[in-house]
């Protein structure tokens, strides 16, 4: 049975034909979908973020909570939270209406997650993060700097 989940397929357009990386999932998934309404997207594929600009905004939270009082009493998935509701792009908030278990109805706030931001969305979401800072009077360390910092990895 296929899964909710929204199947995603890598490949090349080469003379007019789409090449999958992965051409038996892709088979596997049109065995499945046999007689049943699809809808299929085509787009280039977008540059993932890197696992070390995913770090380096882990390392600025820890940094910004140990280091500064800008964020005074903040846990560091608080600050996370707000620098993605604040840097994380001009649709990273969708408000929608739910019911819960008394028929009222719920404003529930859902903030973008950077798994789905591309390299350079990151990249800016970092520039303008830095750029805040900056104006806050707040120098962190650079990307560089934190890497091999106390700050670069979570201890637990």
């Amino acid at each position: 049975m296929i899964s909710d989940l929204i199947q995603r397929h890598f490949g090349r357009v080469i003379k007019g034909e789409l090449k999958f990386y992965k051409p038996e999932s892709f088979a596997q998934i049109l065995k499945q979908l046999e007689g049943k309404e699809f809808e299929l997207t085509i787009m280039p594929k977008r540059e993932e973020h890197s696992v070390e600009q995913r770090g380096y905004i882990h390392a600025l939270c820890r940094w910004l909570v140990a280091q500064t009082e800008i964020f005074g009493g903040w846990e560091e998935d608080e600050v996370y939270r707000f620098i993605m509701e604040r840097f994380g792009g001009s649709y990273q908030v969708v408000n929608r209406v739910l019911q819960n278990k008394q028929k009222e109805k719920v404003r529930v706030t859902m903030t973008r997650s950077i798994k789905d931001m591309s390299k350079k969305e990151v990249s800016e979401l970092i520039e303008k993060l830095l750029q805040w800072l900056a104006e806050q009077g707040v120098y962190p360390p650079s990307a560089e700097e934190a890497k091999w910092s106390k700050y670069s990895k979570k201890s637990r």
